[in-house]
């Protein structure tokens, strides 16, 4: 790995090693899992055991909410089903082939046969629809004729003629390249980006890649493992890959992924926060009961939990009747907040549409 700044020398491993503590005690522990699962409910980044799958659900959630790109991944579920264990006994109608991991996910095959129009109309919730359907139905289109005739991503594909619709739709091939042959595959396709590539690449494939999304980017500021003048999240995700330690990589990505949804002092946006000098407000008195003990109360609260597949959940908690909720932030000694004008967000992509 390189980084833009070879001298800048943080994150060390000690910082990495802290923060993690931290955020692991704010946030709970976040461990890659021993198997992976098709979960429906959000497209996740890339953490399903099917790579072809894994790289396609980062696509929809490229750019977006968590909430939209759930709304859009359902629009694909509703529109073009999911791919079954086995084929229906009755039809005479050749299956497309997939890998063993697809099966519950998105039929891709017919997200590939459909219109640019019909995709795009089926992920509108996510934004950028017709951007990211493009993205898709290029990637399916080269996995079917790559997987089909055995070629690698280097190889010329313009005497390939349409496959036969038992052809297998796959990535898996990408399984037996090292880190820098797969980084180079899966940028080579239109709308994927270093960012992409490295969600696909640390959860799908069990690499260890520093993906930077835009909480691990304005926490990164935040705490100063960048430098000041940092333009963009590729060029941070260079620099911290290169600076974090490996054993750190999978927990540190999706604790500070919990972390800025969750903390009001971190999140993006006008959300008041703390300015130098600030201090957290005194905690209100518990209340008591006769014999002078505190009352507590169940409450439900928002906690985002898992890591690929993270989402937001309502968590029974016993807190004292009468006082607020704890806001301070658990990193609050170790951040620097400095706050730039938010300017429009654009998909990773746009910078190779001609």
């Amino acid at each position: 790995g390189y980084s833009p700044w070879p001298d800048y020398d943080r994150p060390n491993p000690e910082e990495c090693a802290e923060v993690h503590r931290l955020l692991t005690e704010a946030h709970g522990e976040s461990v890659r899992p021993d198997v992976l699962i098709v979960d429906n409910d959000v497209p996740g980044c890339g953490e399903v055991p099917c790579v072809l799958d894994a790289l396609l659900r980062t696509v929809i959630a490229l750019n977006t909410t968590t909430k939209n790109s759930g709304v859009a991944f359902k629009g694909l579920i509703d529109r073009f089903g999911i791919i079954e264990a086995e084929e229906d006994s009755s039809s005479n109608t050749k299956r497309r082939i997939y890998s063993e991991g697809a099966v519950g996910s998105v039929d891709w095959d017919g997200v590939r046969r459909a219109s640019l129009k019909d995709v795009a109309e089926s992920i509108q919730g996510a934004g950028l629809q017709v951007l990211k359907a493009k993205t898709m139905k290029g990637i399916l289109d080269a996995a079917l004729s790559k997987a089909a005739v055995g070629v690698d991503d280097d190889s010329d594909l313009s005497d390939i003629e349409e496959e036969d619709d038992d052809g297998e739709l796959s990535l898996e091939h990408l399984r037996a390249l090292d880190d820098k042959d797969v980084m180079k595959a899966l940028t080579s396709y239109f709308g994927i980006g270093p960012k992409a590539a490295a969600c696909v690449m640390l959860f799908a494939l069990g690499r260890n890649l520093f993906p930077v999304d835009t909480h691990v980017y304005r926490l990164s500021k935040f705490l100063g493992w960048v430098p000041e003048d940092v333009k963009n999240e590729n060029d941070a995700f260079y620099h911290l890959d290169l600076k974090i330690p490996n054993k750190y990589k999978y927990g540190l990505h999706n604790l500070l992924i919990r972390h800025g949804r969750s903390c009001k002092h971190c999140k993006a946006g006008p959300s008041s926060p703390l300015k130098e000098g600030d201090v957290t407000k005194q905690p209100a008195q518990p209340r008591l009961d006769e014999n002078g003990q505190v009352i507590m109360k169940q409450r439900l609260v928002p906690r985002w939990e898992g890591n690929g597949l993270m989402k937001e959940v309502m968590v029974p908690m016993m807190v004292p009747d009468g006082v607020e909720l704890d806001d301070s932030c658990i990193i609050e000694h170790l951040a620097k907040r400095q706050r730039v004008t938010k300017v429009e967000v654009k998909m990773e992509s746009e910078d190779k549409v001609e």
